[in-house]
C-alpha cells in the first residue's frame, strides 16, 4: 500500500471509525458513491493539469496530421472568456468599463480518449478533440490518475458524465469476481470479519441467495385455488442487479504504525419493507485474493485511502459535492440503513 497511507491514518483513523483507541481490527466499507467521488477528483485534476503543462512545454497539442502545435495556439483550445471590471476613476471606483480576457477552463472536461500513441481531449460535447502524444501525457499523471483512466474507460473513452454508471459497474464487477472466488473449494471464506469461522462447502453453495413467499395458482378458472411456496433468488441474479446497493467491505488490521488490509468481502443491501438489510458474501484474506489483479488491488487501496481522507476532512465536502453535482443525494439517502 502507498507510503503515505499510514501517515494519513495516524492523524485520527480510530476516531473516524468510532473504535476504541486500542482497537486492532477496523471494519469499514465503500460504495459506488465514494468510488464516484474519487473518480470525479481524478477527472478534474487531469483536466486542470493540461493548460499549465502546455505553458511549461511539458505537453504539446497535435494537429490532425500529427505535427506539434505552438503553445499559444494550443492554449486557445483550453481557454474560456472571463469578464473583469477596469476602474478608470481614482475618486470613484464604480466608474469604468467591463473587459474580457482569456482564462483557463475550470470545469472538468467532457472526455478523454485513450489510444496506443495518443490521448484525445474534448473539453465539451460540442468542442473539437485535441490530441496529445500518449507518452507525454502519461508522464503528467500520478498513479491514481492512471488508475482512473484505465478503470473507467469504456471502449477506450472516459466520459465525465458516465462516472456514476461506471462506478456502479466497477463495483458490480469486483463483487462478482470476489463472489465467484469464494465459491471455489480451495478458497477459505470466513463468515465474519473476525476471520475465525469459515463457510462449509454446502454453505458456500447457498450463500447470497434468499427466499420470498409466493402463491402458485393451480386452477385457471379460480385464481384463489393453489398453494403457497418459497421462491429462491440465486446470488447471481442479485449480483447482476444494478438497482441493489452494492458495496465492498474491508478489514484493516494492526495499529497506526503497522496497518494493512487484512480481508475483503463483496456485499450488497436489499430493501426489506422500510429497511435496507446487509448481505455479506464472506471475507477472503486479502493476501490470498486471486481474482483481483495487482492493478485492481492498487486501485482498491487508493479507494480505501481516499475514504479515510474524506472522513478525516469532512469539511471539504468532496463526497457531498459529487452527490450534488450528479443529483445523487436522494438516491444515496434512500439506501442508508
Amino acid at each position: 500500500m502507498k507510503n503515505h497511507f499510514l501517515k494519513t491514518i495516524c492523524a485520527g483513523l480510530f476516531i473516524i471509525f468510532s473504535f476504541q483507541i486500542n482497537a486492532k481490527t477496523i471494519l469499514s466499507r465503500f460504495s459506488q458513491y465514494e468510488l464516484g467521488a474519487w473518480a470525479c477528483r481524478q477527472h478534474l485534476e487531469i483536466s486542470d493539469l493540461i493548460y499549465p503543462a502546455i505553458t511549461n512545454k511539458k505537453l504539446k497539442a497535435l494537429s490532425c496530421d500529427g505535427k506539434y502545435i505552438a503553445a499559444e495556439e494550443g492554449h486557445k483550445f483550453f481557454e474560456q472568456e472571463a469578464v473583469a471590471f477596469i476602474s478608470t476613476d481614482n475618486e470613484d471606483p464604480t466608474i469604468g468599463y467591463d473587459t474580457t480576457f482569456p482564462s483557463p477552463m475550470t470545469e472538468p472536461f467532457y472526455s478523454f480518449s485513450i489510444y496506443k500513441t495518443r490521448i484525445d481531449v474534448q473539453t465539451s460535447i460540442n468542442a473539437p478533440k485535441i490530441s496529445f502524444d500518449y507518452l507525454q501525457f502519461q508522464k503528467l499523471l500520478n498513479e491514481e490518475m492512471k488508475q482512473y483512466l484505465a478503470m473507467y474507460a469504456v471502449n477506450q473513452v472516459v466520459y465525465f458524465e458516465s462516472i456514476p454508471k461506471s462506478s456502479a459497474n466497477i463495483l458490480i464487477r469486483f463483487n462478482k469476481q470476489l463472489f465467484n472466488e469464494g465459491q471455489k473449494p480451495s478458497t477459505i471464506l470466513y463468515k465474519t470479519d473476525s476471520l475465525i469461522t469459515p463457510f462449509s462447502q454446502i454453505e458456500k453453495a447457498n450463500r447470497g441467495s434468499y427466499d420470498y413467499p409466493a402463491f402458485v395458482s393451480t386452477d385457471p378458472n379460480d385464481p384463489t385455488k393453489g398453494h403457497d411456496t418459497l421462491v429462491k433468488v440465486p446470488a447471481s441474479f442479485t449480483l447482476n442487479d444494478s438497482s441493489n446497493y452494492q458495496y465492498l467491505y474491508y478489514v484493516l488490521k494492526g495499529n497506526a504504525n503497522n496497518l494493512h488490509i487484512e480481508a475483503i468481502s463483496a456485499a450488497y443491501m436489499l430493501p426489506i419493507q422500510d429497511f435496507q438489510l446487509s448481505f455479506f458474501q464472506g471475507f477472503i484474506k486479502y493476501k490470498g485474493v486471486m481474482s483481483l489483479s495487482a492493478f485492481e488491488k492498487a486501485f482498491l487501496e487508493s479507494m480505501v485511502l481516499f475514504q479515510i481522507e474524506i472522513r478525516l476532512l469532512p469539511q471539504g465536502g468532496e463526497l457531498d459535492g459529487y452527490l450534488e453535482k450528479f443529483n445523487l443525494k436522494a438516491e444515496q439517502e434512500s439506501r442508508r440503513y
